[in-house]
């Protein structure tokens, strides 16, 4: 899809379910480990990789700063794209977009971000970030981050409204599956097995 990441070099099988991947080993710093704040063209880049992952209808799932490497010549990458969705959903991809959104205002500030974004992705395909901009939608780095700055979310939404005003969000409910429901659904079902073999025998 022509994303800019460490090109895949070998694989070899380990076992059954197993295998290596051995990838290029590009030279940089990570957006979190930079150091300073995130300039123009770093942000920049960034923003046309996250355009051409929801172009090709890629999911990256975590798009955190430690997942950014800026090159020492000055490019732009992506790394972590083995958990990572192709053929992805519009909700997965939006999730994408209001993470990324997230990540660079922290590594930069929230007005620098979003003028990035406007300028490779345009209005209307930042816009599609809105209805994910919410705490469950996030990975749990990124929560804990927002820890640390509550107003975030608020001031990423009122900004990117403030520039399209006649942009009407769209709601997306977004739930996460909590561990307590995922042992109330296999304790109903050990119960339903075990009620259905006792009904058989009757």
């Amino acid at each position: 899809a022509g994303i800019s990441t460490q090109h895949l070099i070998a694989v070899a099988e380990v076992g059954p379910d197993a295998a290596v991947l051995a990838f290029e080993h590009v030279p940089g710093r990570t957006f979190d480990s930079v150091g300073h704040t995130l300039g123009d063209a770093e942000l920049a880049g960034a923003w046309e990789i996250v355009r051409d992952l929801q172009s090709a209808r890629i999911a990256h799932r975590s798009l955190v700063a430690e997942n950014f490497l800026q090159a020492n010549d000055g490019k732009v990458y992506i790394q972590g794209l083995e958990d990572g969705t192709v053929a992805a959903s519009d909700v997965l991809l939006r999730i994408d977009l209001a993470e990324a959104l997230v990540t660079l205002s922290l590594s930069a500030d929230p007005i620098r971000a979003i003028q990035a974004a406007r300028v490779v992705l345009g209005d209307v395909g930042l816009a599609r970030a809105l209805p994910a901009l919410q705490p469950v939608a996030l990975s749990p780095h990124t929560r804990a981050l927002l820890k640390n700055d509550r107003e975030l979310l608020t001031t990423l939404r009122a900004t990117i409204l403030q520039n399209m005003p006649e942009s009407d969000a769209e709601q997306i409910e977004i739930e996460r599956v909590k561990p307590r429901t995922l042992i109330t659904i296999f304790a109903g079902t050990i119960a339903a097995y075990v009620l259905l073999t006792q009904l058989g025998r009757v």
